[in-house]
């Protein structure tokens, strides 16, 4: 988790290594979606507080930040009711599919190549 979540300050996302990571490691969708997550926040949150002693002024930024806590959580419940309705193996095959974009676009960003 400490290795992912100074592998952010540099690369901006890691999901793709956390994916990785533990994928393999949980049997259904919901498993994996729930360790993620926990996986996830857990970063942030560290994130957060290694900013925070390092003097970031976050006040600048509070309503941004709300936005973005807002609308992440809408994006859980619309993808809570997809996950429920989504086979696991269309599941997983997305997954890869979006993680491996996701690698690859870090991947041409750390080559000096913006796709967008």
């Amino acid at each position: 988790m400490f290795v992912t979540t100074i592998l952010t300050m540099f690369f901006g996302a890691t999901g793709p290594f956390v994916g990785a990571i533990i994928s393999p490691l949980t049997k259904t969708r919901h498993g994996f979606v729930g360790t993620f997550a926990a996986c996830m926040t857990l970063q942030h949150l560290i994130k957060v507080t290694v900013f925070g002693f390092l003097g970031f002024a976050f006040g600048p930024w509070l309503w941004l930040m709300i936005a973005m806590i807002v609308t992440g959580f809408m994006g859980t419940l619309a993808g809570s009711m997809l996950l429920g309705r989504m086979p696991e193996t269309t599941f997983r095959m997305g997954f890869r599919t979006v993680m491996t974009l996701l690698a690859l676009n870090l991947v041409l960003q750390a080559a000096g190549i913006n796709l967008v």
